[in-house]
């Protein structure tokens, strides 16, 4: 119950809104493979600069790690303060990157120019911001649009995952390497999009979305029976589901870890691939990891296929010594 309690302190780093919304109304239907589909504009912010961070910090002091954790806690923490006050919803994080959404609602304008005012104030108040002398942390933005499928597959030994995939995933895909630290770069959809509503103005070839009065964000609250917290408690990670200060600043340490990249090339969801398509790939996957040990650390698909990245090692474990695992775990996905 600990788990659980903690869990339910922080949802928003392991389920987006419109899945608690389904733990609240029909909590079962999140345990089965299926898929949402929701118009949207969508942010993606990467932070910048901090493997410079680590490696000045643990080159003087390697029991700094707590420290260096805590700083990007800090510097996360905002970032999402900003991303929530603006109306956004916390669709996934990979690594120091995180994914946030604006439900279109029949106003697909109205959510881009909410998410461009959040990512104008982002680049405001967090480019550059240092941390040690000489030492600063930054931003890539990317923000585009289109219809983002919000799909519950996996349930491998009881573990669920939830994956955000679409044309706006694609696109940021595929322009989130010319991002430059500090600057909004926005979609060629999601430059039309706004266009369309009159809401750009292109001077010196650059685009500044209008000034425009929108509605203030309304309040989100979900009530939770036992049942769709015990559904929500399926996607949470297990090395948080076991101890439940994992994640914390005081938790930090520097560990040996063995990890796997797995790519299904050409995996296109959705699209060729039906959710089903994905379900079977991610339970082979889930499967060849778990029955060797392994713990499943992310899933997703973009424009290049189906990536997920697998560890051994992690905590609860103990540091990984027994090297073979993860090798036939490879060449049993293989």
């Amino acid at each position: 119950m600990m788990a659980l309690q903690f869990f339910v302190d922080n949802m928003r780093a392991y389920a987006p809104r419109m899945i608690l919304d389904i733990a609240a109304t029909d909590p079962g239907s999140l345990l089965r493979p299926s898929s949402r589909a929701v118009p949207a504009a969508v942010l993606f912010a990467d932070v910048v600069g901090f493997s410079g961070l680590v490696e000045e910090m643990t080159r003087a002091d390697p029991d700094k790690v707590a420290h260096i954790a805590s700083i990007l806690d800090g510097y996360v923490e905002r970032l999402v303060d900003l991303l929530l006050d603006h109306g956004g919803d916390i669709a996934k994080f990979a690594g120091d990157a995180v994914f946030a959404v604006w439900p279109a609602n029949g106003d697909l304008a109205g959510a881009l120019t909410r998410a461009a005012r959040c990512a104008e104030e982002i680049q405001a108040e967090l480019h550059e911001l240092e941390q040690l002398p000489g030492v600063a942390l930054s931003l890539r933005v990317v923000l585009a649009s289109g219809e983002l499928h919000v799909a519950t597959i996996g349930g491998v030994y009881g573990h669920w995952e939830i994956v955000v995939a679409g044309e706006p995933i694609r696109q940021i895909s595929r322009l989130g390497g010319l991002a430059e630290p500090g600057t909004v770069l926005l979609s060629p959809e999601a430059i039309e999009a706004l266009d369309a509503a009159g809401r750009l103005e292109h001077v010196d070839g650059k685009a500044r979305v209008l000034p425009v009065v929108l509605p203030p964000v309304p309040p989100h609250e979900v009530r939770l029976t036992q049942e769709g917290l015990e559904a929500l408690l399926s996607f949470l990670p297990s090395a948080v589901a076991t101890r439940p200060e994992i994640g914390t600043a005081d938790d930090a340490e520097l560990r040996p870890i063995t990890t796997m990249f797995v790519v299904v090339r050409g995996f296109r969801y959705p699209g060729e691939a039906t959710v089903d398509d994905a379900q079977r790939v991610l339970e082979a996957i889930q499967e060849c990891i778990y029955d060797h040990d392994g713990a499943l650390n992310r899933f997703g698909v973009d424009d290049k296929g189906a990536v997920a990245l697998a560890a051994w090692g992690l905590p609860p474990d103990d540091p990984v010594e027994q090297h073979l695992l993860p090798v036939r775990a490879a060449l049993a996905i293989r």
